[in-house]
């Protein structure tokens, strides 16, 4: 899977087509390869620290903190579930705030992602409640940052938006693995 990233990757940065040195400056080609590198680790590291709510909830929950199957896939879909309206009204609020103000957002999202993950992982110190809670904050952060962060790279390259984002797809099918 790695490898199939790397080409992906390499092969949005050669080969697909942009309208950047056809318009723009070499200082701004400059700025824009420094903000597409910048978009990959990124989401590179959207996924790789937000992906294990996805991946090892329902395990943690029956491992860690001897809950049934029933209730761990219950707590899954439910994070699920909310996650995705979270995402759609999030969707919804970054295009209002426009895109002086969704690296903000984006920002925003990443860091209550993290205290999710943190409010997960204390779990076994501090009880169940807390893990179901952040849960539902991980996985509906971590949704709605995916698009928002789409939208903040519309936002800095629009010249060459499939170029950034074949390089920030690379970043999130890397953090996956």
């Amino acid at each position: 899977m790695v490898q199939v990233a790397l080409c992906v990757g390499i092969s949005a940065l050669l080969f697909v087509p942009n309208l950047i040195p056809i318009v723009l400056s070499r200082l701004t080609i400059r700025r824009f390869h420094q903000l597409s590198t910048w978009f990959g680790i990124a989401s590179f590291l959207l996924i790789a620290g937000s992906q294990p709510l996805y991946s090892w909830i329902v395990s943690y929950l029956e491992d860690s903190l001897d809950a049934s199957s029933g209730f761990a896939g219950a707590v899954t879909s439910i994070a699920c579930f909310s996650g995705v309206l979270a995402m759609i009204c999030n969707g919804l609020f970054a295009d209002r705030v426009g895109a002086k103000s969704r690296i903000k957002l984006l920002m925003a999202l990443l860091f209550s992602s993290s205290i999710a993950v943190l409010l997960v992982s204390l779990g076994p110190a501090l009880g169940i409640e807390l893990v179901i809670i952040g849960a539902i904050i991980g996985v509906s952060t971590q949704l709605s940052a995916i698009g928002t962060m789409h939208a903040c790279i519309v936002d800095k390259a629009p010249l060459s938006v499939s170029r950034a984002t074949g390089i920030t797809m690379t970043g999130y099918y890397l953090g996956g693995n």
